[in-house]
């Protein structure tokens, strides 16, 4: 039923675009009301379409009539129904922005948003669950796989099989570039090995994104995405006792010599770390915000943030911290590089807006 609303929309889409770049800027940075009343006849971020209306009700009554009932029960347990997961593919909410083509929903990222929220109002482990295959893993072999890696990984995540994104490590959580997991190649694979804490959905999941450095002079440029499945040999190991969010998986993972094929390299060896950051980590900070019950008025306006690219943030110089310059440079490097995040940091917060329910 979901796939269907959400093809419906896809359609009228083509036709009648939600926003244009100058729009998106327009609303998002803009005051000018001669530039708004330009496009007045486009819709609105803030008013849903008929099909994204339709589609709010359905995942509504999903999560009401679904999800509900066993929240206590999965709360209690610490894990998550199998029935919720698979009442999520069959409904159409894995894979909602992947085409028709790959058995895809082929909508929005404003109607996986809407879902996320739907979802979050009744049990936010559920709506984690969704948004870390939806925005995270399906985006990825979305923006970054080949078609032939499209074609094999992506209907198998919009039916059947849970993803799960890799990246943060015991010494490289917040800084992602740190991570120590090591891959080396032999003959016609990749021989991964190390480890990864807190990965979200890795007790449920059967396919992974796994980043890892595979050449650790070059630094950062050496991480590489790989995608494995867990019968490659995935070891789940600890699995974390949390405070709220607690069917949500959240595990430790270990790569003993994990043997992973050479086609399995997404984005290109050297290019996780645009994978990881440009795609994915802009996009989960934005589903955050709507799982973590922010109004879908504000959210839709900061994801207009999504389409700038790298040149149209701020930039400090081009200078790299190092132990063998002077205390003043590395301190001038040090408050450039504040400043950068600083003025990233305020120009989200001008555009969305915190909301008490």
């Amino acid at each position: 039923m979901l796939r269907n609303i959400a093809l419906q929309a896809s359609k009228a889409a083509r036709f009648v675009p939600r926003s244009t770049g100058v729009l998106h800027s327009a609303r998002a940075f803009s005051a000018s009301t001669a530039v708004l009343n330009e496009h007045a006849s486009l819709p609105s971020l803030h008013t849903f379409t008929e099909e994204e209306q339709m589609l709010r009700d359905a995942v509504r009554k999903f999560a009401t009539d679904v999800v509900g009932p066993k929240v206590r029960e999965m709360d209690e347990n610490e894990m998550m129904d199998p029935s919720v997961i698979s009442g999520l593919f069959e409904q159409g909410l894995m894979g909602i922005e992947t085409s028709a083509d790959h058995n895809g929903a082929e909508s929005s990222f404003t109607s996986a948003i809407i879902a996320i929220e739907e979802l979050a109002r009744i049990d936010p482990s559920v709506s984690v669950l969704c948004d870390v295959h939806n925005t995270l893993v399906n985006t990825v072999i979305r923006k970054y796989g080949t078609k032939e890696q499209q074609d094999k990984w992506l209907p198998q995540l919009a039916e059947s099989k849970l993803g799960s994104f890799c990246l943060s490590e015991s010494a490289s959580g917040s800084d992602a570039f740190a991570l120590q997991t090591r891959a080396r190649k032999e003959g016609d694979s990749w021989i991964l090995n190390g480890s990864k804490m807190w990965i979200t959905n890795s007790w449920e999941a059967e396919v992974f994104l796994i980043f890892a450095n595979v050449d650790p002079s070059k630094g950062y440029k050496g991480i590489t995405c790989f995608v494995a499945t867990k019968d490659m040999g995935i070891q789940i190991a600890k699995k974390e006792q949390k405070l709220g969010i607690r069917a949500s998986s959240t595990c430790t993972l270990n790569f003993d010599d994990l043997k992973i094929p050479a086609e399995n390299v997404i984005g290109g060896e050297g290019k996780g770390y645009k994978v990881c950051f440009f795609t994915s980590r802009l996009r989960i900070v934005l589903t955050y915000h709507v799982s973590h019950r922010w109004p879908l008025k504000s959210s839709t306006k900061v994801a207009s943030v999504l389409p700038l690219k790298c040149s149209a943030l701020p930039r400090a110089r081009s200078t790299k911290l190092s132990p063998t310059r002077t205390n003043a440079n590395n301190s001038a490097n040090r408050s450039a590089l504040s400043r950068v995040w600083r003025s990233k940091s305020r120009r989200l917060r001008s555009i969305s807006k915190p909301h008490d329910y």
